[in-house]
């Protein structure tokens, strides 16, 4: 089974946006189950805590695969979990989905969406709680999981992400965890890219 973890933060535009997601995720083909770990609003710009809600949503999980998912994607495709799962049952740790990226106008590596194996996960350890934001807790789990596994990604899984709806926000309080990223960040990406996966077309296995 598939253990499909949703981080959620509960203000608009997400409140509309995760109703879609549900919607999409139930139709489904493969066998989920489907865990919305939400945080509160404590105050007007509470930023997500990622890591943090992925680890308790981790932990409620029973599936052996674990599916890391945001509140704000859209999938058509019905069949897309089953067949990710297919592709990872043939023998790889990790299958990386693409999305579509309207700011580049082209498929690109998703940062946040690893589709994995449970063992790995647990051999990962607990999601860094500290980083705030989506992008900083993804990049140290992309890193990983590129340079330690079986990892395949190509655009015969898409994902479109919702982005109309959003604004950037920048928290200067994050300044220090985006510096500590940095150096992973650059070195996953010149890699991704060098592969044609930043924004790309399909890593070769």
């Amino acid at each position: 089974m598939i253990s499909v973890i949703i981080p959620y933060l509960a203000y608009m535009p997400y409140k509309d946006q995760i109703k879609r997601t549900l919607s999409d995720l139930k139709r489904q083909t493969a066998d989920i189950e489907i865990i919305v770990s939400e945080q509160p609003i404590i105050e007007k710009h509470t930023k997500i805590c990622k890591g943090k809600l992925h680890n308790l949503g981790f932990k409620a999980s029973t599936g052996d695969i674990i599916f890391h998912c945001d509140a704000d994607i859209i999938i058509e495709d019905e069949t897309l979990l089953e067949r990710m799962e297919n592709k990872l049952r043939e023998g790889f740790d990790v299958i990386y989905p693409m999305f579509w990226s309207i700011t580049h106008e082209a498929n690109k590596l998703a940062d946040g969406h690893p589709f994995m194996t449970r063992e790995v996960l647990e051999e990962y350890g607990p999601l860094n709680e500290e980083d705030k934001g989506i992008s900083l807790v993804s990049f140290r789990l992309l890193h990983w999981l590129y340079y330690n596994k079986r990892f395949h990604s190509s655009d015969e899984f898409k994902i479109e992400l919702n982005t109309e709806p959003f604004t950037k926000r920048i928290n200067k309080s994050d300044r220090a965890t985006r510096l500590e990223c940095l150096p992973i960040a650059v070195e996953v990406i010149n890699d991704l890219k060098g592969e044609e996966l930043w924004p790309g077309i399909k890593r070769s296995v």
